[in-house]
């Protein structure tokens, strides 16, 4: 199966799962950056941040929000080949660490508060927003392969199940462009998930265990959704951190029932598709730290120290993500592959929304 290369466009989102299977199909001799090459990505993060917070102490607007939109504002800096190994940095590193330290928010108990309803309210989500990326996908003359992508990286975790499901089906049946399309609309869409679903919660007088799971269950990216629901309130982002890592860890079954359907058509793929299909570390970890958070009374201290850790992380990565982006690709691509992308987003508010009022 060919492999993508470091340079193709299909790097041009942020990654939270993709990026650890495709580095390692380089090596583990593959040269990592050194700090000094990370310097000029972290110090324009860096900047923008600071931009991001004196927006948002001044027109006192969402600091997440403040982020997503100077880094559109610096999206044509993605240029400058000197601040890739800095943002790629930001928007896939950090944020891993970020939601290590976000497993201090959460306990297993939270998690059992949330019951057996509210899992299969979120498979439910998950189900409607893949079933209407594939019907979407069809109704356009795309492929099966080109739905099953945008599927999966709308209910699981947007550009990191995107890079492992096209790491499954290949080039062969979604090209690079067409793949790079999904990245950016993928993209495009969480953030304008992340910017109107607290919105949309707050209209509805949701409590925040209900906007934690609207933000959790529905939002693609990550760093958009933690991002989101902390920009609610503490006790929403520690409902959405959850039910996200939920829609994370979900990622390696479903992907297995994806690499069984593709194994048809060529039997190297299999082996590929059990290679990709290693947990990563970051959700191990995190893990962890919810069964030791659980198990044992931590001192106020550090949560609060790894909540403001977290939430700093978090916002470079999503500035990072948003600067890494290739808005060009979506004059090319045309308006066909948007339609799979907003089938599925609609389809997966809906039905959250839907749901919400039977849960709690």
């Amino acid at each position: 199966m060919s492999k993508p290369h470091k340079h193709d466009p299909v790097f041009t989102a942020g990654d939270l799962y993709g990026e650890i299977y495709i580095a390692d199909q380089h090596g583990a001799s593959a040269e990592k950056p050194r700090l000094v090459a990370l310097l000029p990505g972290l110090a324009l993060v860096a900047t923008a941040a600071a931009a991001a917070g004196w927006l948002s102490n001044y027109y006192s607007v969402p600091l997440v929000l403040a982020g997503l939109l100077v880094g559109f504002a610096l999206n044509f800096l993605s240029d400058v080949q000197s601040t890739k190994p800095g943002l790629e940095f930001c928007s896939s590193t950090l944020l891993r660490f970020a939601i290590v330290l976000l497993g201090f928010q959460v306990s297993l108990g939270s998690l059992g508060a949330l019951g057996l309803g509210a899992l299969l309210a979120l498979l439910a989500v998950m189900t409607a927003a893949l079933g209407a990326a594939i019907l979407a996908a069809r109704m356009t003359r795309l492929s099966t392969e080109f739905g099953l992508i945008v599927g999966g990286a709308t209910a699981i975790c947007g550009a990191s199940a995107a890079l492992l499901l096209y790491a499954l089906i290949g080039k062969n049946k979604v090209g690079p462009d067409q793949f790079a399309a999904i990245i950016l609309g993928i993209l495009l869409a969480s953030a304008l998930a992340a910017i109107t679903y607290p919105v949309i919660a707050a209209a509805l007088a949701y409590t925040d265990i209900e906007a934690g799971f609207l933000t959790g269950a529905t939002i693609h990216d990550v760093a958009q959704a933690v991002g989101a629901g902390y920009g609610i309130s503490d006790s929403a982002g520690q409902t959405t951190t959850a039910v996200k890592m939920t829609r994370v860890m979900l990622l390696a079954p479903i992907a297995f029932g994806i690499a069984a359907w593709v194994s048809r058509n060529a039997g190297g793929e299999q082996s590929e598709a059990k290679r990709a299909l290693q947990v990563p570390l970051f959700v191990i970890a995190y893990i962890a730290v919810v069964i030791v958070n659980s198990a044992a009374t931590m001192p106020p201290w550090i949560g609060e120290a790894a909540l403001d850790v977290a939430k700093v992380l978090i916002l470079a990565g999503i500035i990072a993500t948003v600067l890494r982006a290739n808005l060009r690709i979506a004059l090319v691509q045309g308006w066909r592959p948007i339609v799979p992308i907003a089938f599925a987003t609609l389809a997966s508010l809906l039905a959250a929304l839907l749901l919400i009022p039977a849960l709690f």
